[in-house]
């Protein structure tokens, strides 16, 4: 995961502006028992990048759009907006 508040570099004042990259590989079926067969839809790569804006440090918008795939070609791609307080 990687990320970087450039709004100290374009002088935003007390603004924070922060994009962000992750990648993230799992599977919730590494193992299964004897006589089960895992899913391969559970093999999941995912790719995350998104900015966060904090015009106060009490509040944060956030916005990103994840790239999922999966063994099992049936991974959905989406697209996520937040908003977060502080208090």
């Amino acid at each position: 995961q990687v990320a970087y508040d450039v709004a100290s570099l374009l002088s935003m004042g007390r603004w924070s502006l922060t994009p962000f990259g992750r990648y993230e590989v799992f599977d919730t079926q590494d193992e299964v028992p004897p006589g089960f067969s895992a899913d391969p839809a559970n093999d999941q790569q995912i790719l995350t990048l998104g900015v966060d804006a904090k015009p106060i440090p009490n509040i944060v918008l956030k916005v990103d759009w994840q790239n999922r795939s999966n063994e099992a070609d049936s991974g959905v791609d989406q697209f996520n907006v937040g908003l977060g307080y502080l208090f």
